[in-house]
């Protein structure tokens, strides 16, 4: 919408955020007392609009913290360590409920102060958009209250080259909330929306800006905040509100989202903690609660995976005759890529080593890779007399050298955080007898095929005598188990060179790695292998399976019912991991009875590597009751004869009677003992059932035994 505007004596066109400008300007301007009526109206005006994405954005991502524990899939813990903070990081500052996320600020006896934060980390990463929160700030001094997304790799220090948000990316503050700041003047009323890049130390940049006082006391009070990322700037709004515009260093990477309750010491940005502390937690006086985290994007700057590999062609001294200007590889495994770099490295440096930094990814941005390439020979390392792939020749290798061809890329951890794949594509001037291709310890074997062939063939053979075969590509990391080194070494090696039949590295393609939540063993599928692997955790302090890090620091049980809920879909006492415990679980649990260490695929549902009655007591506890079968039902039609055993000694006996006579474990439960009576466990794969009519009898005198007669007491010693 746009809004005519006086100027000179003519009517000027200018556009609702030029508008707004003006107001927040004239405001500004005015003594507080002067403005209070409009300022009341618009904040009035404000809180009423429901924040909305703009136009061509739909929802990617979302928490409505509608559950009752953090979901483990959206959030990890993070801990602030920039050195700002004046308190400590505590799980239990962070909890879910009526519908929102709190984040407290607290103080114990000894005057030390607790809070906590999320972040996205591991989980999530973004790419552009319309990032938006609602949020009741509750402040206090000492308090940076914020909603925040951030790249991985700008708090680096070391290895970013500074001027470059582009590539490293930046902290961008949708809203920073502070009651006091440094002088203790009260600013409860201003949003602050800020950016930082290249680092926290020397080279540190910011640019900060304050949404104007128009929207009443943002403190203790629900508002909405959002950011619009674009490639061409940032756009800040508060309550639907454009608040800032700015087009300062523009990160073209991807983002964490932050949630944060910062406690600052005193100096210029807060007066630090107020002398009496926050409180008790149970108070819950200070801190911040959100309702909603949204992620917008819009198609026209979305980010794939796809858009973000790197393909590099090694383009021969021909006339561009061998340049990659189409889709080809086989980036996914099954289908072709756009977006090829072609270096030409033979220009000027051979026989040396050639160099070129910030590789572009297959959309058109830079990336923080760099490639190095060796050149030991001198002589022509290219030509366009290419066998086995389109790519031509690329870089030879001659056996007549002590020195092998070698690609060295640095700064992969920077560009892929969670991991990458490297594919080397192979070829040669004509079938060579054999070859090799090296990345850290893992080298494939490989010939280029004969006759010379469009069809792509992958080499996985790591043993030079078993008859190497025909490859034109090999493949190191896959997507689900993906490389992380900061810097990988390429090296091309001839085994067994006859007639010039030389191969060459035709080129190379650098893949981000895919993410799935809770897939620990990263073949790409939610298996029982990754609960077991969770499982072999347990008691430790490992990140990895530590689902839960916003409540402890130590694998637990707990863990291993997050993976269940959330990346299986299931609960405990489902063998088969199909979504429901029934007579399925029941069968595979009889099948591994008393059976040790066959995990959770043979019904080991806690863990202690047997299969036996404890495990069977957890199906019941999570039995699906919508089925046609009773558990105990369905537990005898599949032979568990040892449903008895409430004792878990191993033995149907008077003892498990009389435990559950003790235990009030109910009539239902009396059956089962029935029906198992005087099986041990030793036996169970090897006996039958006992007769029920031998059964009745006994179970029929135990049970009047029980009931009507009283057990003798021993009286104590006078």
């Amino acid at each position: 919408m746009s809004r005519p505007a006086q100027r000179a004596g003519a009517i000027v066109v200018e556009t609702e955020e030029q508008w707004m400008g003006r107001l927040f300007n004239w405001l500004g301007r005015q003594p507080r007392r002067c403005g209070c009526a409009l300022a009341l109206a618009l904040a009035c005006l404000a809180s009423t609009v429901a924040a909305a994405p703009p136009a061509g954005y739909d929802l990617v991502w979302s928490d409505e913290f509608d559950g009752d524990e953090i979901d483990p899939r959206n959030w990890t813990r993070f801990r602030d360590d920039n050195g700002f903070q004046a308190g400590f990081d505590r799980t239990d500052a962070t909890s879910i409920g009526n519908g929102q996320l709190t984040i407290a600020a607290y103080s114990d006896l000894r005057g030390l102060h607790y809070t906590g934060s999320l972040i996205t980390r591991e989980r999530e990463s973004f790419h552009y958009g319309y990032f938006e929160t609602r949020i009741r700030f509750r402040g206090e001094a000492g308090l940076n209250q914020a909603f925040w997304v951030q790249s991985p790799t700008m708090p680096i220090v070391n290895g970013n080259v500074p001027g470059y948000p582009d590539i490293y990316g930046t902290e961008i503050d949708v809203v920073e909330h502070r009651a006091y700041d440094g002088s203790s003047a009260y600013i409860g009323d201003v949003a602050s929306h800020g950016l930082h890049w290249d680092g926290y130390a020397a080279d540190h940049k910011s640019s900060g800006g304050l949404s104007p006082a128009i929207f009443g006391d943002l403190n203790n009070s629900w508002h909405t905040y959002a950011l619009e990322w674009t490639p061409a700037g940032y756009k800040y709004f508060v309550d639907g509100v454009l608040t800032r515009n700015t087009t300062v260093a523009v990160s073209a990477r991807d983002h964490h989202v932050i949630l944060s309750n910062a406690i600052f010491p005193a100096g210029n940005w807060t007066p630090g903690p107020p002398p009496g502390g926050y409180g008790p937690l149970e108070d819950g006086t200070y801190g911040m609660d959100v309702d909603y985290v949204r992620v917008y994007a819009n198609p026209q700057y979305e980010v794939t995976r796809a858009d973000q590999i790197v393909s590099l062609n090694f383009v021969g001294n021909g006339a561009g005759a061998n340049q990659v200007a189409s889709a080809y590889g086989v980036s996914d495994e099954s289908s072709v890529t756009d977006g090829w770099l072609n270096l030409n490295t033979s220009v000027g440096v051979v026989g040396g080593v050639f160099a070129q930094d910030d590789l572009t990814y297959s959309d058109g941005r830079r990336s923080p890779v760099d490639v190095s390439v060796n050149l030991p020979y001198a002589t022509e390392q290219f030509s366009d007399q290419a066998n086995g792939t389109p790519m031509k020749m690329g870089l030879v290798d001659y056996v007549s050298s002590p020195n092998s061809v070698e690609v060295t890329l640095t700064e992969l951890d920077h560009a892929y955080e969670s991991g990458y794949k490297v594919i080397a594509y192979l070829t040669g001037y004509a079938p060579n007898t054999g070859a090799s291709i090296s990345a850290g310890a893992t080298t494939y074997y490989f010939q280029t095929p004969d006759p010379a062939t469009s069809d792509l063939l992958q080499t996985t053979d790591t043993d030079p005598l078993d008859g190497i075969p025909e490859a034109n590509f090999a493949v190191f990391g896959t997507d689900f188990d993906p490389l992380f080194d900061s810097s990988l070494t390429l090296t091309l090696d001839t085994l067994d060179f006859v007639g010039g039949h030389a191969p060459a590295l035709g080129g190379l393609q650098i893949v981000p790695a895919k993410r799935l939540f809770g897939d620990f063993n990263r073949d790409g599928l939610i298996t029982a292998l990754d609960i077991d692997l969770l499982t072999g955790g347990l008691g430790r302090s490992n990140p990895e399976f530590n689902l839960n890090n916003f409540t402890d620091a130590v694998v637990d049980d707990e863990d291993r019912r997050l993976w269940l809920n959330y990346a299986a879909g299931t609960t405990f006492g489902d063998a088969n991991l199909d979504g429901t415990v029934d007579q399925a679980d029941l069968q595979i649990l009889a099948d591994h009875l008393q059976g040790f260490a066959h995990g959770w695929a043979g019904a080991d549902f806690n863990g202690d590597n047997v299969t036996d009655q404890a495990d069977l007591d957890v199906a019941e506890a999570n039995w699906d009751p919508s089925g046609p079968l009773t558990f105990e039902e369905a537990a005898l039609a599949v032979g568990l004869t040892l449903l008895g055993d409430f004792n878990h000694d191993g033995q149907v006996d008077g003892a498990d009677l009389l435990k559950w006579q003790r235990d009030g474990l109910g009539t239902g439960k009396l059956g089962a003992w029935q029906a198992s009576y005087g099986v041990s466990a030793a036996a169970h794969n090897a006996t039958s059932v006992p007769e029920p009519a031998s059964l009745a009898a006994i179970a029929l005198l135990s049970v009047g035994t029980l009931l009507y007669c009283k057990l003798p007491t021993r009286q104590p010693r006078m």
